[in-house]
């Protein structure tokens, strides 16, 4: 310093006294600095900082004000614009993580028209602002781009208090009418620990108007987080919107609330073709997904119509979700270029192979443009000691065997026999 001449530039919490520079101000802009301490948001407080610092900086200044909401902004020679932008700055959604924002303005930084450079960071620094697997690249481009000096300023609550609810989990999105709708969701405490109450709310679409469909009290310690269920019924065909609610306010209110929609529809049709009598031969699988006591309640999710295999070279598929063949004889060619062209359409198809297949009848070229492959041989396990487990959770056919693939006795259901298939 002894040596130093007296015109050196000084890099301080203000920028240099002298000459002027180009600085960029990044700011955090997620929910999160909606958290109210001392009477003001952390982005109020950010907004206060910043504006202390614009006063210090030197005359003539060139200012970028980049925000992790929206793209990186231009420089602004004129401070009365640089001002305003930052005046305007606004809490905003789920935007880019705030790192990215950082690369954006060590990219402004690196065609500044002055030499000296500087990137000033307003966050609360909570983890969630440097979430990514490049977190820590802006830094080295800030480096590369001649960034002389990077400030982060802190304005986070020291000690934050806060209840929040986590993500909503609906059972289902589209569910038939009049069946139930389970609404799941998780309360969380931080810093502090009390009973909170949580209301869920439906609005009626035509009018608005609010209706309270259930409540729940928690008591939760600091750092604990608890499940919450909550079963509407009754919900008529159509959209419907809600949302899970806090009853207390505290001080970060935007994760206080959260929001579904669902789309109730009416049961789905499906077509059943099987062999003569159709209603007897279908029984076991029309009771399974459309059983009587669901029919009458009108809370089935399917609304099945059988039909045997004589009608269904007439029948209109247009109308129907899926359609089923059960056991299934050899069928003619147009009827096979039916059921694909209806497949191709958008309409679902399933063959349920049974004691009428033949090889030779189900591995022509109309056949095999439905099917998924050509029938080899038929493996015959006598001893019954072969069986499913339908570990494809992924798989449609399967997956909603998922919660109960450990715990159901697949043994005591033995498989005689099946298809080799050769994949098409």
């Amino acid at each position: 310093f002894a040596l130093a001449r007296p015109s050196a530039h000084l890099f301080g919490w203000f920028g240099s006294v002298e000459s002027p520079i180009s600085a960029v101000l990044v700011f955090d802009v997620s929910p999160r600095m909606g958290y109210v301490a001392e009477r003001k948001t952390r982005l109020a407080a950010a907004q206060e900082f910043a504006r202390q610092l614009l006063d210090a900086l030197p005359p003539k200044s060139e200012i970028g004000i980049v925000d992790n909401a929206a793209p990186s902004r231009v420089f602004e020679a004129d401070p009365t614009i640089a001002r305003e932008r930052l005046a305007n700055l606004k809490i905003a959604g789920r935007g880019r993580p705030l790192s990215e924002a950082c690369e954006g303005a060590a990219e402004l930084l690196r065609s500044a028209a002055h030499d000296r450079k500087e990137l000033y960071v307003f966050t609360d620094l909570s983890v969630g602002a440097w979430s990514g697997h490049r977190a820590g690249d802006w830094v080295r481009r800030a480096v590369d781009a001649g960034v002389a000096k990077v400030q982060l300023v802190d304005v986070g609550a020291e000690k934050p208090e806060n209840f929040s609810l986590g993500n909503v989990g609906l059972s289902d999105q589209m569910p038939v009418r009049n069946r139930p709708l389970i609404v799941t969701c998780s309360l969380s405490a931080l810093g502090t620990g009390e009973k909170r109450l949580v209301r869920i709310t439906t609005f009626d679409r035509a009018t608005g108007a609010a209706t309270e469909r259930g409540v729940e009290e928690l008591d939760l310690a600091a750092g604990e987080t608890k499940d919450l269920d909550f079963t509407l019924g009754g919900l008529d065909v159509g959209v419907h919107q809600g949302e899970v609610r806090i009853d207390e306010p505290d001080h970060l209110p935007d994760d206080n609330v959260r929001y579904f929609t669902v789309l109730v529809r009416p049961a789905q049709r499906i077509l059943v073709a099987a062999p003569a009598p159709p209603a007897a031969r279908s029984t076991y699988y029309t009771q399974a997904v459309a059983g009587r006591e669901l029919v009458v309640n009108g809370i089935a999710p399917y609304d099945v119509k059988t039909i045997s295999y004589e009608e269904l070279a007439t029948a209109e598929l247009d109308g129907f979700a899926a359609v089923l063949l059960l056991d299934p004889p050899p069928l003619a060619d147009p009827v096979w270029q039916q059921i694909e062209g209806y497949a191709r359409s958008g309409g679902g198809a399933a063959v349920v192979l049974g004691p009428q297949a033949k090889p030779e009848a189900f591995n022509g070229d109309a056949a095999q443009s439905v099917l998924a492959g050509k029938l080899d041989i038929q493996a015959r396990y006598p001893d019954g000691d072969l069986y499913l487990w339908p570990d494809a959770d992924q798989h449609l056919m399967t997956a909603d065997f998922k919660p109960v693939k450990n715990t159901t006795p697949w043994p005591d259901f033995p498989v005689y026999r099946y298809w080799k298939l050769a994949p098409a």
